[in-house]
């Protein structure tokens, strides 16, 4: 008498239960679903566009810039725009120290000077070599309004009234 699971009346319907089951566990095992995943839509760096800027150039408010991990030697300006610049993985700390926008001491590596909001997000990079930006800004000390020119903001600056969010970014050798 043979008695093996396909002769079984449930046998066959058991390894097919258990076909079904291995092929949804394995077809997801490729998906990243973590927080580096990118959104389908995402603009990418270097995928779309060579350089951080010419992404933002590109991009429209709510657009997300999905950059990938290297050094990227520029100074960027959001222009205004609510838009989300992000590493691949923004909470790993790995990823933050090689995803490094460097802008040769050349002026503040990111610029927020036109207006944008909360809305406009900047996460998991690692932001070196900012040299400042020369600008005069106006305080009130005891009620006297002064202004003092100077370099400012040598791995960020925030001007004319911008609110951006800034999470998960490392600052290191910058002056101003």
């Amino acid at each position: 008498m043979n008695t093996g699971i396909t002769r079984h009346p449930f046998g066959i319907a058991l390894v097919a239960i258990m076909l079904i089951i291995m092929l949804v566990v394995f077809s997801g095992c490729d998906e990243d679903t973590g927080s580096g995943a990118i959104e389908e839509g995402a603009i990418t760096v270097p995928g779309d566009y060579s350089s951080i800027q010419g992404a933002i150039d590109a991009a429209d408010d709510g657009d997300v810039i999905v950059v990938s991990t290297g050094t990227y030697n520029e100074n960027i300006n959001f222009e205004g725009k609510n838009i989300t610049l992000r590493s691949t993985d923004p909470e790993d700390r790995d990823v933050r120290e090689q995803t490094v926008i460097d802008g040769g001491r050349t002026g503040s590596v990111v610029t927020f000077e036109n207006g944008e909001s909360e809305e406009a997000l900047i996460s998991g990079f690692t932001i070196t070599g900012g040299g400042g930006k020369r600008a005069t800004l106006e305080f009130t000390v005891d009620d006297e309004t002064r202004e003092e020119e100077a370099y400012y903001g040598g791995g960020m600056i925030i001007m004319n009234e911008s609110s951006p969010t800034v999470e998960n970014n490392t600052f290191v050798k910058n002056v101003a």
